[in-house]
């Protein structure tokens, strides 16, 4: 919370992103402290397994879901989103009236078991926000069960996600990180995760040397990540997201898009 209102402080610009930003974490953090350690099955060979065979980690009847806490989660992201202008009014309302009713449950398995096929409207944005914390949790206790440094897709391991981010470690090796669980995993530095094509990367670095971008001549789309030996600090999304929105905005003048 404190780098977002010093980030806010530094460049007013972004005040009203670092504040959409700080009031979804915020909510966010609070639910994590009350979320207990989900109960997942799958001993390490069998993860392992599913990993050798192109499978990600968590199917969708896999995860433990406090539906509850869920429905909850929701209304809070609808009238956070609503009051930031993100969303409008008539689909605030449909989202709210979506998470009353059974049908809640239909639409976030349509939303998690086809991440590639996006939304029609703001659903499934909302979605996303409104289940990162328990797809996070979900992800902290696989990711200790087994080793996921043979996978070599640029979908997440664990729930199947596109990366939203990346992060260039200390030895240099580049990791992913999804956009849906946060689960992290190594990618070739070379390769689109995107289309998978290799060599085709356009990689420069932006900020002084703290974010790097690779940005794709095959499919013109990119992926930005955090040089920890620049930042000298770890990845944290929600504030580095909205510190190169200015990346964005350059980076898609020129024809990419992050998406």
């Amino acid at each position: 919370m404190a780098a977002l209102t010093a980030l806010a402080e530094a460049h007013p610009e972004l005040a009203p992103a670092v504040a959409l930003e700080r009031e979804l974490f915020d909510g966010e953090r609070r639910l994590l402290r009350r979320l207990g350690t989900p109960s997942l099955a799958g001993s390490p060979a069998d993860l392992a397994e599913r990993l050798a065979g192109g499978q990600r980690l968590a199917a969708w009847h896999e995860l433990s879901l406090d539906w509850p806490e869920v429905r909850l989660r929701l209304r809070q992201v609808v009238d956070v989103l609503r009051r930031h202008d993100v969303i409008e009014h008539d689909d605030a309302t449909r989202f709210q009236v979506l998470g009353r009713d059974g049908a809640l449950v239909e639409a976030s398995e349509r939303w998690y078991d086809a991440p590639e096929a996006g939304s029609e409207d703001a659903l499934g944005d909302v979605l996303a926000v409104t289940l990162r914390p328990f797809l996070t949790r979900t992800a902290d206790v696989l990711l200790q069960r087994v080793q996921v440094d043979g996978w070599r897709r640029g979908t997440c391991p664990v729930c199947g996600g596109r990366a939203a981010f990346g992060v260039i470690a200390a030895s240099g090796e580049r990791h992913l990180v999804c956009a849906r669980c946060q689960g992290r995993w190594p990618f070739d530095a070379r390769t689109c995760p995107r289309c998978l094509v290799p060599d085709r990367l356009r990689v420069f670095a932006a900020m002084e040397g703290r974010y790097q971008v690779a940005a794709c001549e095959a499919c013109k789309r990119y992926v930005k990540a955090l040089d920890v030996r620049k930042a000298g600090r770890p990845l944290f999304l929600p504030l580095d997201t909205v510190a190169t929105l200015a990346i964005d905005q350059a980076i898609g003048q020129q024809g990419y898009s992050g998406d």
